[in-house]
Parts: C-alpha cells; sequence; structure tokens
C-alpha cells in the first residue's frame, strides 16, 4: 500500500501546487509505479460490474466471493459525488487497488467546509478462507509504527503524525481493524481512517483522507462518510459469494 499511498500523496501535492499557483519542486506525475507483477494494460477497460444478486439473509455466509478482483473494487461510481481516478494497479492475477481524488477538497479554501478528499481501495481474492486468513494476519502489522513509516516513505514532507486505533463496526465482516491518523503535508493538515477487512476468502484495505483543520480534528460528517464506504466495499464483496 505505500506505493499506492505515495502516489495519493503526490496527486494531492500536485493539486494543491496547482490550485495556489506554485510550481512543484520535482517534476512528477500524479500516477501509480509501474507494478513489479503482471500489469493492468493501460488500454484494456475495467470490467462492466454486474448488477448484484439478490440474496436471502441465509445465503451468502460461508460462501466463497468470486470475481475478477478489479469488479469487486469500489468503483467512482460508488462514491460521494466529486472523485475522480488517480490511478490503478493489478498486482498478478488476484490483487486490484485503486486511487480516487476529489478536487473540489483539494482547492477548498475553507478546511473545515471541505470533506472527503483521497481514498486508496485495495482488494485481494484468494482461493481459499485459510490463505485469506492468512494475509490478513500477516498485513496486519498494520500499527502506529508501520504507519508513521509509510507515511515518511511516502513523502519527507510529512510531519506532525499522530496515530489512533479505532473500533471498526461493520457488517459482514469475519476481522476488521482501523486506525485514525493525523500528518501534515507541508502546511496542509490531513486527517484519514485506515480499514483493513476480512471477508471470507479476501482481504479489503481502505484508506480516506480528508483535510483538517489546524488543530487535530476532523470534519463533522468525517468518521460516518469513511464507514460508509467501508461498508460499501464489503457489501459489494458479500454479493459476489456464490
Amino acid at each position: 500500500m505505500c506505493q499506492l499511498e505515495r502516489a495519493l500523496l503526490v496527486a494531492l501535492m500536485v493539486a494543491m501546487c496547482v490550485a495556489c499557483g506554485a510550481p512543484s519542486a520535482t517534476r512528477v506525475s500524479p500516477t501509480l509505479p509501474v507494478p513489479t507483477e503482471t500489469p493492468l494494460p493501460t488500454s484494456t477497460p475495467r470490467p462492466t460490474r454486474a448488477p448484484p444478486p439478490t440474496l436471502l439473509p441465509e445465503v451468502g455466509a460461508g460462501l466463497p466471493v468470486q470475481g475478477d478482483p478489479r469488479e469487486l473494487v469500489l468503483g467512482v461510481e460508488d462514491l460521494p459525488p466529486g472523485f475522480e481516478p488517480a490511478g490503478d494497479e493489478l498486482e498478478g492475477a488476484n490483487v486490484y487497488s485503486a486511487i480516487y481524488v476529489r478536487a473540489a477538497a483539494v482547492t477548498s479554501g475553507d478546511a473545515s467546509a471541505a470533506s472527503l478528499l483521497g481514498v486508496i481501495v485495495n482488494v485481494g481474492v484468494y482461493v481459499d478462507t485459510t490463505s485469506s486468513q492468512q494475509q490478513f494476519q500477516e498485513l496486519s502489522a498494520l500499527s502506529p509504527e508501520t504507519i508513521i513509516g509509510d507515511l515518511k516513505q511516502a513523502s519527507p514532507n510529512v510531519d506532525a503524525i499522530d496515530v489512533e486505533q479505532v473500533e471498526v463496526r461493520a457488517r459482514g465482516v469475519d476481522a476488521a481493524t482501523g486506525y485514525r491518523v493525523h500528518y501534515r503535508v507541508d502546511p496542509t493538515r490531513l486527517v484519514e481512517y485506515r480499514y483493513r477487512v476480512l471477508v471470507g476468502n479476501t482481504v479489503a484495505n481502505l484508506i480516506v483522507s480528508a483535510r483538517a483543520g489546524e488543530a487535530i480534528g476532523e470534519p463533522t460528517t468525517f468518521r460516518q462518510q469513511t464507514l460508509d464506504i467501508l461498508q460499501k466495499q464489503i457489501d459489494l464483496l458479500n454479493e459476489a459469494r456464490r
């Protein structure tokens, strides 16, 4: 996720520089680095997601999640208005990630009025629940120390980092973990929630960012918005159980 986060931070910083009329010190493009495994060709359109089946309450539990991971990740149509795709990455054949940026929040002069700013979402589909549980446990090196390290690696301009573990209340998951993170990129303060969930034979990661005020705070409805987005991702996975 560090490469994806670096791409999101680059996209945000470039957008802020453009909005402020300031030249960027380094000429970079807000796109993802080339994957080390099988890449998603830029000329290949993302598959159109089929309408979800109508499941009875008892149907789905215990069944494996099936489908192309590109169809199981949140799309721009699943997010609040104003988001635009900023990059994606296919790792092998079973892990897909996407990033989205909301330009209106980047260019807003009033941080207190700004809401959602950026989203990174990542879904891995594994052959069975044993494999997904192993991945979830290995990836759950998610901790304040690793988050701080990832942010500093993503950009040397990140400082004033504060990390707090939060309770994750969501329906339809086998396990979940989450953190609330505040940090500063040059003069701009950001706040984000990071979630990781285990749903059957899949593992999903979600990072949702917003601009913050001068103090360690966040937009009033921000946490609930992040939970709503997380629940949408969980629902997409459970709808693909068959």
